[in-house]
Protein backbone atom coordinates (compact mmCIF):
# COMPACT_ATOMS: atom_id res chain seq x y z
CA UNK A 1 0.00 0.00 0.00
CA UNK A 2 2.60 2.47 0.45
CA UNK A 3 4.22 2.08 -3.02
CA UNK A 4 0.44 2.88 -4.25
CA UNK A 5 0.39 5.71 -2.37
CA UNK A 6 3.37 6.93 -3.15
CA UNK A 7 1.76 6.80 -6.95
CA UNK A 8 -1.40 8.52 -5.98
CA UNK A 9 -1.83 12.53 -7.14
CA UNK A 10 -5.21 14.40 -6.47
CA UNK A 11 -5.41 13.74 -10.14
CA UNK A 12 -5.62 9.80 -9.62
CA UNK A 13 -9.47 8.80 -10.48
CA UNK A 14 -9.04 5.10 -10.78
CA UNK A 15 -6.81 2.17 -10.13
CA UNK A 16 -6.36 -0.84 -12.31
CA UNK A 17 -6.33 -3.99 -10.74
CA UNK A 18 -5.14 -7.40 -12.27
CA UNK A 19 -5.87 -11.07 -10.90
CA UNK A 20 -4.66 -13.29 -11.76
CA UNK A 21 -1.93 -11.75 -13.32
CA UNK A 22 -1.19 -10.97 -17.39
CA UNK A 23 2.14 -11.80 -17.60
CA UNK A 24 2.90 -12.91 -14.07
CA UNK A 25 0.53 -15.22 -13.02
CA UNK A 26 0.36 -13.43 -9.61
CA UNK A 27 -2.94 -13.83 -7.38
CA UNK A 28 -4.29 -11.51 -4.77
CA UNK A 29 -5.47 -12.72 -1.90
CA UNK A 30 -8.32 -11.70 0.19
CA UNK A 31 -6.35 -9.64 2.70
CA UNK A 32 -4.07 -8.02 0.42
CA UNK A 33 -7.82 -7.07 -1.64
CA UNK A 34 -9.39 -5.74 1.34
CA UNK A 35 -6.45 -3.41 1.89
CA UNK A 36 -6.38 -2.04 -1.15
CA UNK A 37 -10.39 -1.38 -1.51
CA UNK A 38 -9.88 0.32 2.15
CA UNK A 39 -7.27 2.47 0.33
CA UNK A 40 -9.70 3.68 -2.23
CA UNK A 41 -12.31 3.69 0.14
CA UNK A 42 -10.38 6.38 1.89
CA UNK A 43 -9.07 8.29 -0.96
CA UNK A 44 -12.56 7.92 -2.64
CA UNK A 45 -10.94 6.18 -6.02
CA UNK A 46 -12.54 3.99 -8.30
CA UNK A 47 -11.27 0.27 -8.77
CA UNK A 48 -11.50 -1.29 -11.58
CA UNK A 49 -10.64 -4.97 -11.60
CA UNK A 50 -9.81 -7.14 -14.72
CA UNK A 51 -11.14 -10.84 -13.72
CA UNK A 52 -10.75 -12.75 -17.24
CA UNK A 53 -8.48 -15.21 -15.76
CA UNK A 54 -10.70 -15.88 -12.50
CA UNK A 55 -11.42 -19.35 -13.61
CA UNK A 56 -7.64 -20.56 -13.60
CA UNK A 57 -6.33 -20.60 -10.38
CA UNK A 58 -4.19 -23.51 -9.74
CA UNK A 59 -3.08 -22.63 -5.56
CA UNK A 60 -5.26 -21.52 -3.41
CA UNK A 61 -9.08 -19.41 -4.33
CA UNK A 62 -9.79 -16.81 -6.30
CA UNK A 63 -10.98 -13.56 -4.80
CA UNK A 64 -12.83 -11.19 -6.94
CA UNK A 65 -13.35 -7.35 -5.82
CA UNK A 66 -17.06 -8.09 -5.83
CA UNK A 67 -16.66 -9.72 -2.75
CA UNK A 68 -16.10 -5.89 -0.84
CA UNK A 69 -19.02 -4.23 -3.12
CA UNK A 70 -21.49 -4.13 0.37
CA UNK A 71 -18.54 -1.81 1.71
CA UNK A 72 -17.41 0.29 -1.06
CA UNK A 73 -19.36 0.84 -4.35
CA UNK A 74 -16.58 2.54 -6.77
CA UNK A 75 -15.92 -0.61 -7.85
CA UNK A 76 -16.02 -2.24 -11.37
CA UNK A 77 -14.82 -5.77 -12.13
CA UNK A 78 -14.63 -6.80 -16.06
CA UNK A 79 -15.34 -10.31 -17.20
CA UNK A 80 -14.27 -12.35 -20.31
CA UNK A 81 -15.95 -15.87 -21.79
CA UNK A 82 -12.95 -15.65 -24.10
CA UNK A 83 -10.52 -17.50 -21.70
CA UNK A 84 -12.56 -19.91 -20.10
CA UNK A 85 -14.84 -20.84 -22.46
CA UNK A 86 -12.32 -20.75 -25.33
CA UNK A 87 -13.99 -18.17 -27.04
CA UNK A 88 -11.28 -15.90 -28.08
CA UNK A 89 -11.57 -13.46 -30.78
CA UNK A 90 -15.55 -13.68 -30.12
CA UNK A 91 -15.36 -10.64 -28.18
CA UNK A 92 -17.94 -11.74 -25.21
CA UNK A 93 -17.65 -10.38 -21.65
CA UNK A 94 -19.10 -7.91 -19.34
CA UNK A 95 -18.52 -5.93 -16.50
CA UNK A 96 -20.19 -5.41 -13.00
CA UNK A 97 -20.66 -2.03 -10.95
CA UNK A 98 -23.05 0.29 -9.90
CA UNK A 99 -25.91 1.14 -12.40
CA UNK A 100 -25.02 4.93 -12.14
CA UNK A 101 -22.32 4.43 -13.84
CA UNK A 102 -22.74 1.33 -15.96
CA UNK A 103 -25.37 3.10 -17.96
CA UNK A 104 -22.39 5.21 -19.34
CA UNK A 105 -20.78 2.18 -20.00
CA UNK A 106 -23.62 0.65 -22.37
CA UNK A 107 -23.63 4.06 -23.43
CA UNK A 108 -20.30 3.81 -24.98
CA UNK A 109 -20.03 0.10 -25.58
CA UNK A 110 -23.26 0.82 -28.28
CA UNK A 111 -21.48 3.09 -30.36
CA UNK A 112 -18.29 1.16 -30.39
CA UNK A 113 -19.78 -2.19 -31.61
CA UNK A 114 -23.36 -2.17 -31.12
CA UNK A 115 -23.86 -6.03 -29.85
CA UNK A 116 -22.19 -8.94 -30.32
CA UNK A 117 -23.55 -11.50 -32.72
CA UNK A 118 -26.88 -13.54 -31.87
CA UNK A 119 -25.09 -17.06 -32.10
CA UNK A 120 -22.56 -16.09 -30.05
CA UNK A 121 -24.51 -14.95 -27.18
CA UNK A 122 -26.25 -18.18 -27.45
CA UNK A 123 -23.35 -19.90 -27.31
CA UNK A 124 -22.29 -18.16 -24.38
CA UNK A 125 -25.96 -19.00 -22.67
CA UNK A 126 -25.35 -22.97 -23.28
CA UNK A 127 -22.09 -22.66 -22.00
CA UNK A 128 -22.72 -21.30 -18.66
CA UNK A 129 -26.19 -23.72 -18.04
CA UNK A 130 -24.34 -26.59 -19.59
CA UNK A 131 -23.58 -29.27 -16.78
CA UNK A 132 -21.21 -31.03 -19.60
CA UNK A 133 -19.50 -27.86 -20.49
CA UNK A 134 -18.59 -26.64 -16.38
CA UNK A 135 -16.92 -30.61 -16.57
CA UNK A 136 -15.10 -29.86 -19.29
CA UNK A 137 -13.61 -26.40 -18.02
CA UNK A 138 -13.01 -27.98 -14.81
CA UNK A 139 -10.76 -30.40 -16.91
CA UNK A 140 -9.16 -27.74 -18.97
CA UNK A 141 -7.73 -26.08 -16.01
CA UNK A 142 -6.61 -29.25 -14.69
CA UNK A 143 -4.78 -29.66 -17.90
CA UNK A 144 -3.43 -25.88 -17.68
CA UNK A 145 -1.81 -27.09 -14.22
CA UNK A 146 -0.16 -30.02 -15.24
CA UNK A 147 1.37 -27.69 -18.06
CA UNK A 148 1.69 -25.17 -15.39
CA UNK A 149 4.25 -27.66 -13.65
CA UNK A 150 5.86 -29.07 -16.55
CA UNK A 151 7.51 -25.01 -18.02
CA UNK A 152 8.31 -24.20 -14.62
CA UNK A 153 9.83 -27.67 -13.83
CA UNK A 154 11.83 -27.26 -17.05
CA UNK A 155 12.85 -23.58 -16.53
CA UNK A 156 14.02 -24.28 -13.27
CA UNK A 157 16.12 -27.26 -14.73
CA UNK A 158 17.79 -25.23 -17.11
CA UNK A 159 18.70 -22.17 -14.21
CA UNK A 160 16.20 -19.96 -15.20
CA UNK A 161 15.31 -17.42 -12.39
CA UNK A 162 11.62 -17.70 -12.03
CA UNK A 163 8.62 -17.95 -9.96
CA UNK A 164 5.78 -20.40 -10.17
CA UNK A 165 2.62 -18.40 -11.67
CA UNK A 166 -0.42 -19.47 -9.56
CA UNK A 167 -2.77 -18.53 -12.00
CA UNK A 168 -3.39 -17.16 -16.06
CA UNK A 169 -1.79 -19.13 -18.39
CA UNK A 170 1.41 -17.00 -18.56
CA UNK A 171 5.01 -17.34 -17.04
CA UNK A 172 7.09 -14.55 -16.73
CA UNK A 173 11.25 -16.09 -16.41
CA UNK A 174 14.24 -13.47 -15.82
CA UNK A 175 16.47 -13.04 -18.89
CA UNK A 176 19.72 -14.35 -18.74
CA UNK A 177 21.58 -12.16 -20.78
CA UNK A 178 22.97 -8.80 -20.67
CA UNK A 179 20.66 -7.88 -23.75
CA UNK A 180 16.93 -6.19 -23.16
CA UNK A 181 13.79 -7.73 -23.46
CA UNK A 182 13.12 -6.53 -26.85
CA UNK A 183 16.18 -7.52 -28.42
CA UNK A 184 16.31 -11.11 -26.66
CA UNK A 185 12.88 -11.95 -28.54
CA UNK A 186 13.76 -10.87 -32.11
CA UNK A 187 16.83 -12.68 -31.91
CA UNK A 188 14.72 -16.15 -30.44
CA UNK A 189 12.28 -16.02 -33.04
CA UNK A 190 14.98 -14.89 -35.86
CA UNK A 191 17.21 -17.63 -34.96
CA UNK A 192 15.08 -20.38 -33.30
CA UNK A 193 11.63 -19.72 -34.52
CA UNK A 194 10.11 -19.42 -30.93
CA UNK A 195 7.49 -16.41 -30.44
CA UNK A 196 7.41 -14.77 -26.89
CA UNK A 197 6.61 -11.65 -25.42
CA UNK A 198 9.16 -8.81 -24.38
CA UNK A 199 8.58 -8.53 -20.52
CA UNK A 200 8.94 -4.14 -21.84
CA UNK A 201 5.46 -4.62 -23.30
CA UNK A 202 4.04 -4.72 -19.98
CA UNK A 203 5.77 -1.57 -18.53
CA UNK A 204 9.37 -0.55 -17.21
CA UNK A 205 9.27 -3.38 -14.55
CA UNK A 206 8.59 -5.96 -16.31
CA UNK A 207 12.18 -5.09 -18.61
CA UNK A 208 14.62 -8.17 -17.96
CA UNK A 209 11.92 -10.35 -18.53
CA UNK A 210 10.40 -12.21 -21.23
CA UNK A 211 6.62 -13.70 -21.57
CA UNK A 212 5.75 -17.75 -22.38
CA UNK A 213 2.45 -18.74 -22.28
CA UNK A 214 1.99 -22.58 -21.86
CA UNK A 215 -1.88 -22.43 -23.82
CA UNK A 216 -0.03 -24.91 -26.29
CA UNK A 217 0.44 -28.83 -26.10
CA UNK A 218 3.19 -30.03 -23.55
CA UNK A 219 4.66 -31.47 -26.64
CA UNK A 220 5.04 -28.10 -27.95
CA UNK A 221 6.28 -26.90 -24.98
CA UNK A 222 9.25 -29.40 -24.22
CA UNK A 223 10.61 -28.45 -27.56
CA UNK A 224 9.91 -24.39 -27.06
CA UNK A 225 12.69 -24.65 -24.21
CA UNK A 226 14.98 -26.87 -25.67
CA UNK A 227 15.19 -24.19 -28.65
CA UNK A 228 15.49 -21.49 -25.98
CA UNK A 229 18.51 -23.59 -24.12
CA UNK A 230 20.09 -23.99 -27.43
CA UNK A 231 19.52 -19.67 -28.30
CA UNK A 232 21.22 -18.70 -24.52
CA UNK A 233 23.57 -21.44 -24.97
CA UNK A 234 24.97 -20.23 -28.09
CA UNK A 235 24.80 -16.60 -27.29
CA UNK A 236 26.96 -16.94 -24.49
CA UNK A 237 29.36 -18.67 -26.25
Amino acid sequence: MEEINECISQRTRLIIVNTPTNPTGYVYDEELLNSLVDFASEKDIYILSHEVYEKFVYDGEFTSCNKFRTKFDKIITVHSFSKTYGMTGWRLGFAIGDKSLIKYVIKLQTYMNACPPSTAQYAVLHALSSPYVAEVVKLNINSYRTRRDLIYDLLKRRGFSVSLPRGAFYIFPRIPLRVNSYEFCKKLLMSQGVVVMPGKAFGSGGEGHFRITFAVSPKLLIQAIELIEKFVSYYNQ
